[in-house]
């Protein structure tokens, strides 16, 4: 099953989080730690798409194994209007952080969400590199992998 968000669908939806547009199925799924497989952004081309292993078990479950389970998850951009990366984007990135750009709190992310339409572009931090991916997309779209 693939989720796909467009344009003013994505700004009113309040989400603080890209958590809010995954797939439906797994309650309990965050991007939090989760680990990019791989990444083939194409600002230029105006796409990209970002696949990442996410945990989706639930943190009270009981069983240890249920707990710590994780699943496949595509991400696709479409009709980029940003994307700034300041280290390059590798399989094995650690991705911790996600929300509204204008929540980072870099002076960085205030200049390019000065730039944007209010509530628009996200960013993405890998904690073992220490960076931010920022970008603004038309459509923003999740799948789980392998179904």
């Amino acid at each position: 099953m693939r989720n796909t968000f467009e344009g003013a669908a994505v700004r009113e939806s309040g989400a603080r989080s890209l958590r809010a547009f995954l797939p439906p199925g797994e309650p309990c799924a965050t991007l939090h730690d989760a680990t990019v497989l791989g990444a083939d952004i194409d600002p230029a081309g105006g796409a990209g798409v970002i696949e990442m292993s996410i945990y989706v078990g639930c943190t009270d479950d009981p069983d240890p194994q249920a707990r710590e389970r994780e699943r496949k998850v595509r991400m696709t951009v479409e009709g980029l209007r940003l994307w700034e990366s300041e280290q390059p984007l590798a399989a094995g990135a650690w991705l911790t952080s996600d929300g509204p750009i204008a929540e980072v709190g870099t002076e960085r992310a205030a200049e390019l969400a000065a730039q944007l339409d209010p509530d628009a572009g996200w960013y993405l931090y890998f904690a073992d590199t220490n960076s931010f991916v920022y970008f603004d997309a038309v459509r923003i779209g999740f799948e789980w992998i392998g179904e």
